[in-house]
């Protein structure tokens, strides 16, 4: 019985596991998206491009800050899961270990 209790604990554990790699990696395209057109909006202003064009550059660039700015929020809670799961399944195993009388 007691076996089988652990087995779920792992499942969550291993989806929010899962869950803050994707973020992880979404957060970074994210990141190097909003990098990327915040270059490419400077690279306008000192050309001196036309107003259409600096416009469009600088409404793709608070798109992209917008979006990093969800994803930070998404992985900060993620996080915070991912934090509170592994700190209570290490309890856990270290309880099995005083209760099992492994070493």
């Amino acid at each position: 019985m007691l076996h089988f209790q652990v087995k779920e604990e792992e499942s969550g554990t291993l989806e929010v596991v899962q869950a803050i790699q994707s973020t992880t990696l979404t957060l970074q395209k994210a990141k190097d998206a909003y990098t990327q057109k915040g270059l490419e909006f400077d690279k306008l202003k000192k050309e001196n491009a036309s107003p259409k064009d600096s416009e469009k550059a600088e409404a793709k660039l608070k798109k992209a800050q917008e979006d990093y700015q969800n994803l930070v929020d998404k992985y900060s809670t993620i996080k915070e899961d991912f934090e509170k799961k592994m700190a209570f399944l290490a309890l856990e195993f270290n309880s099995l270990k005083y209760v099992g009388g492994g070493a």
